[in-house]
């Protein structure tokens, strides 16, 4: 998967979470969206995201919420991928 990010330069900041890594991205009418868009969209609207509480959702709470919520929603055929450049900066979302 980090082949897939390369253009993305060192040091850049950049975060990248992606639907899928090598799987098909599914969608379904009950959602009205794909698993990826529903899961990121419920998980900031409901503030389930929020993982310590804050009333803020960060680059790396809603990353983790996707990442266990999309495989969840389509029985594990569907696993986001990710690729933060920066670990240190953890900027607000929500």
């Amino acid at each position: 998967m980090q082949q897939l990010f390369v253009g993305l330069r060192r040091g850049s900041g950049a975060t990248v979470i992606s639907s899928s890594g090598v799987q098909v991205s599914y969608e379904d009418a009950d959602w009205a969206n794909g698993a990826f868009t529903y899961a990121f969209l419920y998980g900031l609207k409901t503030m389930k995201a929020d993982a310590n509480g804050d009333g803020q959702v960060t680059a790396s709470e809603i990353q983790a919420f996707v990442g266990e919520y999309v495989p969840r929603l389509t029985g594990g055929l569907q696993v986001p991928a990710f690729r933060r450049e920066n670990l240190e900066f953890d900027f607000r979302v929500w």
